[in-house]
């Protein structure tokens, strides 16, 4: 890493890329003819995780809920690549 830099500034940075990319593919997605192969691969993408069944954690008096979801795009993986390509020339 450059001098001067943090870890969050890369991390923000690289976040900032995905979110990026993934609201540009959902443009893109609503663009395109739906239940196209293009269309699936730019909107609906691979889910990682468990976005319907988060863990529960009943303490009687509060319940906790902990669950973690990856919803992987081609335009997030296309974002996340034109921000590490940014990070190298700053």
């Amino acid at each position: 890493m450059a001098e001067g830099k943090s870890f969050w500034f890369y991390f923000m940075v690289v976040i900032v890329g995905v979110v990026l990319g993934s609201v540009v593919g959902q443009v893109v997605g609503s663009l395109l003819p739906a239940g196209n192969m293009i269309t699936r691969l730019f909107v609906d993408g691979y889910s990682i995780g468990s976005p319907n069944a988060p863990a529960a954690i009943d303490l009687v008096f509060m319940k906790v809920w902990l669950g973690v979801s990856l919803k992987l795009t081609l335009s997030s993986v296309v974002g996340f690549i034109i921000a590490l390509l940014i990070m190298k020339k700053i």
